[in-house]
């Protein structure tokens, strides 16, 4: 992550930048993904592409930690993809499992937890960082 302030390269958790002492997120001088300079107008970085204007609050889905949709996932397929927002995707992954794992008498869990998992763990990801996620997009 870097300083909104002064571009210098920070710790994801650090709430103030060590070199310059501001706090983050109360003034975009930079994108906080990738660094460069961006106008107080911008709400989208043009390098990199993430959202400038959202602050990243932990009660709100974007906030929400990566490994919350994957563990979910894990215990329901699909779940994980309902909680990112991609609940039609989500639904559709549920169905096709439960009719996979019948047809190959339970042993396509092997292959198809381990891809949802990742898959909702990488979406959550990219919505914590403020990118936009489409209804259907994988990894």
């Amino acid at each position: 992550m870097h300083c909104t302030n002064c571009s210098e390269t920070i710790s994801d958790l650090a709430e103030i930048c060590p070199k310059c002492g501001v706090r983050q997120n109360k003034v975009k001088n930079y994108c906080y993904n990738c660094g460069e300079s961006v106008k107080e107008i911008q709400e989208m970085c043009t390098s990199c592409g993430v959202s400038i204007k959202k602050s990243k609050s932990v009660g709100s889905s974007e906030g929400m930690h990566p490994a919350i949709p994957a563990v979910l996932s894990f215990f329901l397929t699909g779940l994980g993809q309902i909680v990112n927002g991609q609940v039609i995707k989500g639904i559709v992954l549920f169905v096709v499992a439960i009719i996979i794992g019948f047809i190959t008498v339970g042993l396509s869990v092997l292959v198809t937890t381990p891809l949802v998992i990742i898959d909702s763990y990488l979406i959550a990801k990219k919505r914590r960082e403020g990118k936009q996620i489409e209804e259907w997009e994988f990894f």
